[in-house]
């Protein structure tokens, strides 16, 4: 081979690993914004998953609530947990003999 020949073999083959270099250079910000979004969709998961039992337990509380506003339900829990009667009623417990 002349060395002119030789020289276009060298820079052709530098141009290359020039190509390469720079295009993983510009391909390194793509690959960090890939794992960030796969990061990202992750947390959203988890973070979905929470506000589903938040929204579960609030629909649990707001029943509560909704049944504390009830004045019945407010009497007949008052009268079956604290033993509360009405005037003239008499409350009688019933004791169990083995103890249970």
């Amino acid at each position: 081979m002349t060395k002119k020949r030789l020289r276009f073999k060298y820079k052709n083959l530098t141009m290359s690993l020039l190509f390469v270099v720079g295009g993983i250079i510009l391909l390194i910000p793509v690959i960090n914004e890939v794992l960030t979004t796969i990061e990202l969709n992750k947390t959203l998961t988890e973070v979905r998953a929470q506000l589903s039992a938040l929204e579960e337990e609030n629909q649990v509380l707001q029943d509560q609530v909704n049944k504390l506003n009830d004045e019945d339900y407010i009497i007949s829990y008052a009268r079956g947990v604290y033993m509360l009667s009405k005037d003239g009623e008499k409350i009688y417990s019933i004791v169990d003999e083995n103890g249970d």
